[in-house]
C-alpha cells in the first residue's frame, strides 16, 4: 500500500508579540529581497530576507494576499516560518466568490 504524499505547506506567520497565522496551504509566495520566491515542499532548508510587499497564500478555499513589512522567512522541507513586524489582509478571494 502506497503512503499518501503530503502536498500541504505548513506555514507560521509570527509577529513580535504573537502568532498571526498557523495553517497549511497548497502554495506560498513570499516577497524576497531578490524577487518573488515560491516555497516548495522537499526543498533544501534556507533563510530568505523579505522586503515589504505582498505575501500570497493559496489553499483549497482560494487565495489570500497580505501586505507585510520587511522580515525573514525560514524555509524547511515541509513548510516555512515567516517573521514580520506588521501584516495586513488586502485581498481575500474564495473559490465560491462571484464578482
Amino acid at each position: 500500500m502506497e503512503a499518501e504524499q503530503n502536498t500541504s505547506i505548513f506555514v507560521k506567520v509570527l509577529l513580535p508579540n504573537k502568532p498571526f497565522l498557523v495553517r497549511e496551504f497548497t502554495q506560498v509566495i513570499i516577497p524576497a529581497v531578490d524577487g518573488p520566491y515560491s516555497v516548495l515542499l522537499n526543498r533544501a532548508p534556507c533563510l530568505k530576507l523579505l522586503k515589504a510587499g505582498v505575501l500570497t497564500l493559496v489553499d483549497d478555499d482560494g487565495t489570500s494576499e497580505y501586505n507585510i513589512s520587511e522580515g525573514i522567512a525560514k524555509i524547511r522541507e515541509d513548510g516555512c516560518t515567516i517573521l514580520v513586524q506588521d501584516i495586513t489582509l488586502v485581498n481575500p478571494t474564495k473559490k465560491n466568490d462571484t464578482n
